[in-house]
């Protein structure tokens, strides 16, 4: 594992660094989507040896200043995730921190789900103790309409995803602080800067703040996906244009290692209510190396698969 820095780095003239770790706890996920990133991946690293990868976790989790659990779908496992957290989170407070305020040693937690509507309602929204571990609640989400976002996900064995009324009734405090909507734009879902629009005064009217809208990567997005399903290359710069001219602000856009960039917005559009709205843009390797040099907040990312493999890139390309 690197050591060139912690969690996180800040330096004197307002840069900052950090480390993201995403852990594909579990291969089995009960949706069938056509663009899912672990179609890419071989038998051997999606073989699941929680043994491996609990300790490799265990062993490496304060390098990371985020980390987040998905899969497959992590909420079939969250009792084992749970587990895991207790233990690290032990270690976590044994560990002292450089001085009163600075949080450089803190490890955050987050969990990527598509809504299993069972276990998310019961686990998640009910149990207070469990929401509590996790900072981030990353629920994907590909449209605004039931129904056309089933057909996306393509959910097997009759197994219900969360609905509007669904996300309409959660708790206020993971409405309000912890839960990101994760769209990822594609013909057939959100493809116009209309259904950009809409999707936000979609999250806005159920009490959501929080809205991530994100293209394909192709490194990780099977061929045919790729090719008949990815929205138009410029989508998510003319919805942030979009947002510029309607008063939203953006913070500085964060440069992430694995080959995208990441600008939040901050604003309104039907009330008072403030959102962040997000883009992440996959782009070419030479314009992130170039983007990277000049970028005041960057963010290395690694993975770690069901076997207990971890890589130096979210594609699971360099092994650590």
């Amino acid at each position: 594992m690197s050591n060139d820095f912690r969690r996180i780095n800040r330096y004197p003239d307002g840069r900052v660094e950090q480390k993201h770790l995403y852990v594909t706890y579990d291969a089995y996920c009960q949706c069938n989507c056509q663009c899912c990133r672990n179609k890419c991946f071989n038998e051997e690293a999606m073989q699941g040896k929680r043994y491996l990868l609990d300790e490799a976790l265990l062993q490496n989790f304060g390098q990371f200043r985020h980390i987040v659990f998905g899969g497959g779908e992590p909420l079939y496992k969250i009792g084992k995730i749970v587990d895991l957290l207790k233990k690290i989170h032990f270690e976590n407070i044994m560990e002292p921190s450089k001085g009163p305020g600075d949080d450089s040693n803190v490890t955050y937690f987050g969990i990527a789900t598509n809504g299993l509507r069972s276990i998310f309602l019961e686990e998640i929204n009910y149990h207070c103790i469990i929401c509590r571990m996790f900072q981030t609640i990353i629920l994907s989400r590909y449209h605004f309409d039931d129904e056309i976002n089933r057909s996306i996900f393509h959910p097997r064995n009759g197994t219900e995803l969360l609905t509007s009324d669904d996300l309409r009734g959660l708790c206020q405090s993971i409405k309000q602080d912890k839960l990101q909507l994760s769209c990822l734009c594609q013909k057939g879902g959100i493809n116009t800067i209309e259904d950009v629009i809409e999707y936000i005064k979609w999250a806005e009217s159920l009490g959501i703040a929080n809205v991530l809208f994100s293209n394909f990567q192709d490194e990780v997005t099977p061929d045919t996906a790729r090719v008949n399903l990815s929205s138009a290359p410029d989508l998510l710069d003319k919805a942030m244009q979009e947002l510029r001219q309607g008063g939203f602000v953006c913070d500085d856009t964060i440069i992430f290692s694995a080959g995208y960039k990441l600008t939040t917005f901050h604003g309104s559009i039907n009330s008072s209510r403030e959102m962040k709205v997000s883009f992440r843009e996959f782009i070419p390797e030479d314009q992130l190396r170039e983007e990277w040099k000049h970028a005041r907040r960057r963010t290395y990312n690694f993975s770690a698969m069901p076997n207990g493999d971890m890589f130096a890139d979210w594609a699971c390309g360099e092994k650590v």
